[in-house]
């Protein structure tokens, strides 16, 4: 629109995370459980370790938004939430907010408004024009539901409180410039599943698929480029796994790395700081055909001279062992992976099979993987370990042995 280049107006929408605690009485939150690769105490959870779930599992949660056992959200349906302030004026305000000890953080995903307003996003409704209605409808909990009369059902979770009456406490969220998208699914079996299981996974709860609605050019916003190493390393396994397109993501903007925040108010600016901060893969997702080719040689010459190395082939356990490869950006994985010789498991890990003799015992076997892993941790410098199944050669079957590499912050999400 022409009229739309000011600096007071933005073409996103930000989704914010913020730290969770569970120990807090104040919190009705119902958490996921993530899965293989999430480290975290069951209590705590901050602010980026969410944000690296959501982009693993390409899931924003649909709630309802509760403050002390309350939903905040009426209507039937839960919903996502998203704010419309200028990227400059969020991150500035919830550095403040922040720092009063308000539940906000600058760790977000940035989308843009024309996408999520094609999949049902609206803006909320700041009070409503009968001035006997305040919404405070006595509902202490389940749906907090208003009356049709004075707005449809279907638009309700759109509706915030807003009261400026002196004689009471004012209610004025105004400055969220909130949108919210609502979830479309059958609520009931959700909340069902919840009461009949002890925890559900991200896709089991009521949830914004941010990867099967295909939306593109989502931005990132953290603090430091160690976290910023972090998340590439996500999205890169998302590429690797063939669950993204190459143009899911855009940019990824580090905070700490810009001198002057208040350059983020000037809308030209803000542009030109998500413009440097474009995420360029064509690096990292390069194919050189010869280069890969030699790597590839060399992996099969010191397996062979390993296979040499050892005594005969022992009886005992059979199942598949495999070379764990954790850093997805270093040549070595690169080039295994551009071969074809790499498969990534369902928890997200490099694995690449060193085709020793299968007449070896699995723990045979597993003593020539990591011999292996350290003669190629050593010539390429990068982090290396093994994975093994027994009785099977699925990667994704029960680890029986396996180097865990529990400190190692680009394979895990801990806290």
């Amino acid at each position: 629109m022409k009229n739309n280049n000011r600096y007071d107006l933005s073409n996103s929408l930000t989704h914010f995370f913020r730290d969770i605690c569970l120990e807090d009485e104040s919190e009705s939150i119902v958490m996921p459980d993530f899965g293989f690769g999430f480290i975290d105490d069951y209590y705590k959870y901050s602010a980026f370790f969410l944000l690296r779930a959501t982009i693993r599992h390409g899931t924003l949660c649909a709630t309802w938004a509760e403050r002390n056992g309350r939903r905040t959200i009426y209507g039937p349906r839960p919903a996502v939430c998203f704010t419309d302030m200028p990227l400059g004026a969020f991150i500035e305000t919830a550095r403040q907010r922040q720092q009063q000890g308000q539940k906000i953080s600058t760790y977000a995903l940035v989308f843009k408004k024309n996408e999520l307003f094609s999949l049902g996003a609206r803006p909320v409704i700041y009070g409503l024009s009968d001035d006997n209605s305040t919404g405070d409808f006595p509902f202490k909990e389940g749906p907090r539901i208003i009356p049709d009369t004075m707005l449809p059902k279907c638009e309700q979770y759109r509706f915030v409180r807003y009261e400026l009456n002196t004689s009471k406490t004012q209610i004025d969220w105004t400055h969220e410039r909130e949108w919210r998208w609502p979830f479309k699914g059958d609520i009931e079996s959700h909340e069902k599943k919840l009461k009949e299981e002890f925890q559900l996974r991200p896709h089991d709860m009521p949830h914004l698929s941010m990867y099967e609605e295909a939306i593109k050019e989502i931005g990132i916003i953290v603090n430091t480029n160690e976290e910023l190493g972090q998340v590439l390393h996500d999205i890169l396994r998302l590429i690797d796994s063939n669950k993204i397109n190459t143009d899911t993501y855009s940019y990824v903007l580090v905070l700490d790395s810009i001198e002057n925040l208040d350059k983020l108010k000037s809308q030209t600016e803000a542009q030109e700081a998500l413009v440097n901060a474009t995420i360029n893969l064509s690096d990292v997702l390069h194919i050189d055909e010869e280069q890969d080719a030699l790597i590839y040689k060399r992996v099969r010459e010191i397996v062979e001279n390993i296979e040499e190395s050892y005594s005969p082939p022992e009886r005992g356990e059979f199942g598949g062992c495999w070379l764990w490869l954790l850093d997805n950006t270093n040549e070595l994985t690169r080039s295994l992976l551009n071969m074809g010789h790499v498969e990534i498991s369902e928890s997200g890990k490099y694995l690449y099979n060193p085709l020793f003799c299968k007449d070896r015992s699995l723990r045979q076997r597993e003593s020539m993987t990591k011999k292996l892993a350290l003669a190629l941790q050593s010539e390429f410098e990068t982090e290396l370990g093994y994975h093994s199944v027994l009785n099977k050669f699925d990667i994704n079957g029960m680890p029986f042995y396996s180097d865990m590499h529990t400190d190692n912050i680009q394979y895990y999400t801990a806290e």
